[in-house]
């Protein structure tokens, strides 16, 4: 490539034609020598390049590997956050749940202690009112008869009432708590001066 470029620069120095078209046809031949030496590129440079861009690739492949994978477990995050969100809304409706189970739980307790004074104060009021009926019969007739109040006889009509409202209940042996239930109620016992045998009074008589 040197030798030709002199022998070009010599025959453009020389004034005759013959030498000018030497040195034109020189010209030519380093011009086509050039543009093959450019479109040949060597094994060990093409093996450089392809080296470089498989480089280049797995560096931009391990970067989309780490960025898919940072991906997965925002999403994965994401994921369980939402199922915690979830379980706490519903851990929070079934405590809302449970204070109002507590508090109508507690308001039954308390109509139940209210029920149960008002009942107690009702039978209290209910045997004074038998006792002053007795004390007042007895003073005006205890020379005929003498009325006692016996406890544990049984009204027919209290037990059946009692039977009624245990139908709507789960209680066993509805009948046996009806019964029991229904001795604690006192009744009156009209006893015969003559013969003193008691008979029961049913209570509505008195």
């Amino acid at each position: 490539m040197p030798a030709l470029r002199e022998a070009r620069d010599q025959a453009a120095g020389v004034s005759h034609a013959p030498a000018k078209a030497i040195a034109e046809a020189i010209g030519k031949l380093l011009r086509a020598t050039e543009a093959v030496e450019a479109a040949i590129t060597p094994e060990t440079t093409l093996a450089e390049h392809l080296a470089e861009l498989r480089t280049e690739f797995e560096q931009a492949s391990g970067r989309y590997h780490t960025l898919r994978k940072d991906q997965q477990q925002a999403s994965d995050a994401l994921r369980t956050e939402e199922t915690l969100r979830n379980t706490i809304r519903a851990l929070e409706n079934v405590r809302e749940e449970l204070s109002r189970l507590e508090v109508a739980h507690q308001a039954d307790l308390d109509r139940r202690q209210s029920l149960r004074a008002r009942r107690d104060a009702i039978a209290d009021e209910l045997y004074a009112l038998r006792i002053g009926q007795i004390e007042s019969i007895n003073g005006e007739f205890g020379s005929d008869i003498v009325l006692t109040l016996q406890q544990g006889v049984l009204s027919d009509g209290h037990r059946q009432l009692l039977m009624d409202l245990l139908q709507r209940s789960s209680l066993r042996a509805q009948v046996d708590v009806a019964k029991g239930t229904s001795r604690s109620v006192s009744d009156l016992l009209i006893s015969s001066t003559s013969s003193r045998t008691a008979t029961p009074l049913d209570s509505r008589r008195c």
